[in-house]
C-alpha cells in the first residue's frame, strides 16, 4: 500500500496552484504520494486514517470581507485532533494556522495560531532558535521575501524552532513543533508567494519538518 499524505489548500486569498506543486515536490521527495483538496467537503474525513499525514494550508475564513462565515465545524476540528493523537503527521503551513478558534481541538493540537501580518511583504531573515531538535540538523539562516507573520504560539507546550527577524518589523515565531498523543505535529509560518514557495531556504526546511512528522529516518 502506497504511502500518502493528504492536503487541504488554497482559499479566499491563496490560489492553491503554487502549494500544490511545492508540496507535491516535497512528498516525492520523501517517497510519499500527495492527495491535494481545495473542497473540505471533497476530504475523505472518515478515511483519514488510511494516510500517513495531513497538510493543512487553507485558513477558516470562507469569503473575508464579504461574510463571517467558515468551513470548519466541531467534527472536523475532532477529526484532524484523532488523527494526530492516533499517530498521524500534521502539518500547519501559513493560511492553514489561520482563524480557527484558539479554544478549538485544530488550534488546541496545532498549539499556535495566526495573529497578524504587516501589509507589506518585507525582506527577512529566517534564524534558527537554541536547541538541539532534529528538524534543525544542518539548518542554515536564509532571507525571504514573503507575508510576515506573528502568530500566538502556546511556547509552554511546543518547541520553537525558527525565528522570523527585521530591522522595522522584529521578531515572530517562524516554526514549532511537538508531539501529540503517538502523532507528531510541525508548523512553519511562511509560505505567501509562488517566489517564497521555490526559495531553497523555504524548501529545505519544509522537507526537514515533513519528514520529521511523518517519521521518515533520513531528514
Amino acid at each position: 500500500m502506497a504511502h500518502r499524505i493528504a492536503a487541504l489548500i488554497g482559499d479566499f486569498y491563496h490560489a492553491p496552484d503554487g502549494m500544490r506543486d511545492t508540496l507535491q515536490a516535497a512528498a516525492a521527495r520523501a517517497g510519499f504520494e500527495l492527495a491535494a483538496y481545495t473542497d473540505p467537503a471533497l476530504l475523505p474525513w472518515d478515511s483519514l486514517p488510511d494516510f500517513d499525514g495531513l497538510v493543512m494550508a487553507k485558513e477558516n475564513r470562507v469569503e473575508p470581507g464579504r461574510s463571517n462565515a467558515v468551513w470548519a465545524t466541531a467534527k472536523h476540528e475532532s477529526a484532524i485532533a484523532k488523527f494526530a493523537a492516533a499517530g498521524g503527521a500534521l502539518i500547519g503551513l501559513h493560511n492553514g494556522l489561520s482563524f480557527f478558534d484558539e479554544q478549538g481541538a485544530y488550534f488546541q493540537t496545532l498549539r499556535g495560531g495566526f495573529g497578524y501580518h504587516p501589509k507589506e511583504h518585507p525582506l527577512f531573515q529566517v534564524r534558527a532558535l537554541p536547541g538541539d531538535h532534529p528538524v534543525l540538523t544542518g539548518f542554515k539562516m536564509f532571507e525571504l521575501k514573503d507575508e510576515m507573520h506573528f502568530d500566538h504560539v502556546l511556547s509552554s507546550r511546543t518547541t520553537r524552532l525558527l525565528e522570523l527577524v527585521h530591522a522595522d518589523y522584529g521578531t515572530s515565531c517562524a516554526a514549532w513543533a511537538h508531539e501529540v498523543g503517538r502523532g507528531r505535529v510541525f508548523c512553519f509560518t511562511p509560505g505567501h508567494t509562488t517566489e517564497a514557495l521555490n526559495d531553497p531556504g523555504y524548501t529545505g526546511f519544509l522537507d526537514r519538518g515533513l519528514r520529521w512528522a511523518l517519521r521518515v529516518e533520513k531528514a
